[in-house]
């Protein structure tokens, strides 16, 4: 929270109009406190409480470069106020601009020791770039100071989540609700921690209770039908979106929500919807028309299913010369919920280029520098202690013994050349420039062969949320989108086992209770992807991994033609900027580029016979698309019968984890998590039962 404490002004504004402002403020009627500050500002342009209430204003408004620029005004009239200093740094956290933001939190503390919001935003701070333990220091530092302060006992319990202390993260949730029995972030943290331990039906009573309090609430609709989605009740949780779209019609996460259920409810329109989604985001993008009409850019997303090697395949396309594409998926966030915001600088000011320029750089570092340990916007695998480690960018090269690294200055200049004719620039256009100020600085292509060569970008949008995806085709409506596919049972093995060896390497010899909402959750992510519908809006096509590997002379040729470029030699390098890439296996030592191990593994190594006969029958038709099985309909007829009442068992991996998990942890007892899987698996069947087929299979590329 920001403070819009009055202090003494150099150019004193008169007391009772500030009072009026911060009035204003604290009702949160923004847009006349705004007016009215404007107006005192022509009056008393050098009084710092007013461009504090000001800035503290465009930050509540979502202007956060306007809400910088009066900050900073109000720090530089008083360099010695705790409240200017605290401001000014929460902002520029919320920017992501962590380095300033840290210095001017600890001056404000500096200044004011028992500052209490300045020790939490300050464990904010550190909680967005994941030190947790130093975060949590602060966090108490704030309640020592103020034992009333409820957010930094909400975030005081985030902070024990991330760190697996889930008992001291319920006490502190918990200590507020014993005061405050409806204090909404305390109840919709206590919710999502029983969602995400798999104790949902703790998680939907806190959410009803909590409605109680705070009747027709959207965060808590929308967590409630999160909560319904989850464990299978589509239409519990269709019925709660209705709701929510009736009261806030505009609401785009409900719009996206309903979209991904739509294949559960022949009744839900998923196209008309998408247009809804559409048109509030013609709303949100208010920038000027360019001075001329921009040229198409060809697009093609890229994207995976499951695991499917979509490294492997984005590094056979990386070296044509004519594709324009960054290397790796660190860019997979670009469109996510509220980017723009944190990278976009105020285009008023004359060196708006220079920082938007800094920005790119600062937040995608490790696309630049693989020996940076920073996560990207987006956390494209989660949170991870080192993304460009796991995506092989540091063990390039026939050796293993090269780290990708590139001159950040290079990549700066060209892109500045590339901006000096824009007065102003949008989320779309800056994407596209990105490319080729790559192209410019790093694949040796000459200033007029990157610009005037409209060159198809081929963008690695690594297993996007919804938003990202339905954003990115906001933007990209004629986009092609690929999916590299790999036999499914296959897959999900290859997958799982990779979670297996991940907890061995952490020492953990048996499936705990995180490791089994893990495993469980990519089975039924799995079955949700035949489920969705922006799969099939745009022109899609699915390739074989198998196919690639096995017979790449002829697959390979038809992807570049889908794409719309001629067959090139480096189709068949495995190459990242020319450097041999191979991204580290779980399961296999050294596998590289067309080596077939990977997909010469037989069924089994994690799933039972009667389990593989459970898959094999509601993956039929999806198999049958891309030729996996040789199993007759009738044959799937006769199979669907035969598993039916097996989908109310549990699955071997997890009888066996709560055997173990139950001797040691008897609360387990009260979950009601083994239910999820089967929920999804008979949903599923019913999917087949009543239609014969998922709805949203991405069609075949055609290889002749």
């Amino acid at each position: 929270m920001l403070e819009t404490i009055n202090q003494p002004d150099i150019n004193k504004a008169p007391q009772d109009l500030i009072n009026q402002l911060i009035n204003l403020y604290h009702q949160g009627n923004y847009e006349q406190a705004l007016k009215q500050g404007t107006k005192l500002l022509q009056q008393y342009p050098q009084a710092p409480s007013v461009h504090n209430i000001i800035g503290t204003v465009y930050s509540m408004l979502g202007q956060p470069e306007a809400s910088v620029h009066h900050l900073r005004k109000a720090l530089k009239l008083q360099p010695q106020n705790p409240y200017s200093n605290h401001n000014l740094g929460a902002v520029l956290n919320d920017l992501e601009q962590y380095q300033e933001a840290q210095k001017l939190l600890e001056r404000a503390i500096q200044i004011k020791p028992d500052y209490a919001e300045a020790h939490n935003n300050l464990g904010n701070l550190f909680q967005k770039q994941q030190q947790h333990e130093k975060a949590s220091e602060y966090y108490t530092k704030a309640i020592n100071i103020n034992p009333q302060h409820y957010d930094a006992y909400n975030n005081l319990g985030n902070s024990q989540r991330n760190l697996g202390n889930y008992s001291e993260a319920f006490k502190n949730w918990i200590t507020i609700l014993n005061k405050d029995h409806g204090n909404l972030n305390a109840n919709i943290n206590l919710a999502t921690l029983y969602f995400e331990l798999g104790y949902y039906d703790f998680g939907i009573d806190i959410t009803n209770k909590a409605l109680n309090f705070n009747p027709g609430d959207l965060k808590l609709l929308g967590l409630l039908a999160k909560g319904f989605a989850t464990i299978g009740r589509h239409q519990d949780a269709i019925a709660i979106l209705r709701k929510i779209i009736c009261s806030f019609p505009t609401s785009v996460e409900t719009l996206l929500d309903l979209i991904k259920l739509s294949s559960f409810n022949a009744d839900i329109d998923c196209r008309s919807l998408y247009a809804k989604f559409c048109r509030e985001m013609d709303k949100l993008n208010t920038i000027q028309t360019p001075e001329k009409e921009p040229v198409e850019v060809p697009m093609v997303a890229f994207t995976g299913f499951g695991r499917s090697g979509s490294l492997f395949l984005h590094s056979l396309i990386d070296g044509h010369p004519d594709v324009s594409t960054l290397p790796g998926y660190f860019f997979k966030g670009w469109f996510g919920n509220g980017v723009w915001k944190i990278l976009a600088p105020d285009m008023t000011k004359p060196e708006w280029k220079k920082l938007l320029a800094e920005n790119i750089c600062n937040h995608f570092e490790p696309q630049f520098n693989a020996k940076s340990k920073k996560n990207v916007i987006g956390k494209p695998n989660g949170n991870t202690d080192w993304l460009a480690k796991n995506l092989g960018f540091t063990t390039m090269g026939p050796n293993h013994s090269k780290t990708l690294q590139l001159d950040q200055e290079l990549f700066k200049n060209h892109f500045l050349q590339l901006l000096q004719p824009y007065k102003h620039i949008d989320q779309k256009t800056c994407f596209e420039l990105i490319h080729k100020a790559f192209d410019l600085a790093y694949r040796g292509n000459d200033q007029q062969t990157s610009v005037s060569n409209n060159k198809p970008i081929f963008y690695h949008i690594h297993n996007p949320n919804i938003y990202e995806k339905a954003h990115f085709l906001y933007h990209y409506p004629k986009a092609k989108v690929l999916t590299i596919i790999r036999h499914p049972i296959q897959m999900l093995e290859s997958w799982l086992l990779s979670l297996l060896q991940k907890a061995n390497q952490r020492k953990i010899h048996q499936i705990d209770y995180p490791l089994l909402l893990s495993i469980k959750g990519r089975i039924i992510n799995t079955f949700l992807f035949l489920h969705n519908p922006l799969n099939t809006m745009p022109e899609t096509r699915g390739v074989k991994l198998e196919d690639i590997k096995r017979n790449p002379k002829k697959t390979l040729p038809a992807i570049a033609n889908w794409i719309g470029v001629e067959d090139h030699p480096a189709l068949y390098k495995c190459e990242f900027l020319n450097l041999q890439h191979s991204r580290p296996s779980a399961n296999f030592d050294n596998i590289m580029g067309f080596d077939n191990r990977s997909i010469e593994v037989p069924l089994g190594r994690f799933f039972n016979e009667k389990e593989i006969q459970i898959l094999e029958t509601l993956f039929w038709p999806f198999m049958k698309t891309y030729h996996y099985t040789d199993m007759s309909k009738q044959q799937f007829q006769k199979n669907m019968k035969l598993i039916r009442p097996w989908l109310e068992e549990p699955f071997q991996f997890e009888e066996d984890a709560y055997n173990k998990i139950c001797k040691e942890d008897g609360s387990l007892k009260y979950a009601n998590n083994y239910k999820i899987l089967q929920q999804h698996l008979i949903n599923a069947w019913e999917t087949l039962h009543n239609t014969g087929t998922y709805n949203h299979i991405i069609p075949p590329l055609q290889i002749k």
